[in-house]
């Protein structure tokens, strides 16, 4: 088998017409038909129209099993409203998804939380006196905290220190199951 290769551009190729199996060859090029039976092609069939199917069914009914809740309530100590703080809810499953809302005059409201068990932290600050930026300083005029931030004007300077136990979840023992809807769960602490 003495062949001579003659080189082009970018790879070596057998000269034209000296090939003995030329009709050969270009038979091997040419992609062979994949032949199915009827049973394979409604296997494949059933399974191309199923998993879009059950991936759509999945997705419209998540919304049923795993909804948000809204909670909304008192946060007290000894009976007194916290007047200023902060609260967090921190989901047990999956991501473990935090919301925090503050606390005004002891109320507060934490909107779209997933279901499902939950511990909770409480946190109670002093009320500042904050006069707005504009009227001490011209140039910012209309410029500040976003409204709802600010404590009321009647808190100003109000506190009721809470123990430090309540800052964490992990220490505060502060549970609650989040449902789907609108639910109340007042907190009252103990000192």
């Amino acid at each position: 088998m003495n062949r001579k290769y003659r080189l082009s551009s970018d790879f070596l190729t057998a000269p034209k017409g000296k090939g003995k199996n030329k009709d050969k060859d270009k038979e091997k090029k040419k992609p062979k038909p994949i032949l199915l039976t009827p049973q394979e092609k409604r296997a494949v069939l059933a399974v191309l129209v199923a998993v879009p199917l059950v991936v759509a069914v999945g997705v419209l009914l998540r919304p049923l099993f795993s909804g948000k809740g809204s909670v909304h309530g008192t946060v007290t100590l000894n009976g007194a409203p916290v007047p200023w703080g902060r609260i967090s809810f921190v989901g047990e499953t999956g991501y473990r998804v935090s919301k925090t809302s503050q606390i005004k005059n002891g109320r507060y409201e934490i909107k779209d939380i997933p279901t499902g068990p939950v511990k909770i932290s409480v946190e109670s600050f002093q009320a500042p006196a904050l006069a707005p930026a504009s009227a001490t300083n011209p140039l910012v005029k209309g410029f500040g905290p976003p409204k709802g931030t600010e404590p009321p004007p009647e808190l100003a300077g109000k506190h009721l220190p809470i123990p430090p136990r309540y800052g964490s979840p992990d220490t505060s023992d502060l549970e609650y199951t989040v449902r789907r809807g609108a639910q109340e769960h007042d907190i009252p602490l103990s000192p």
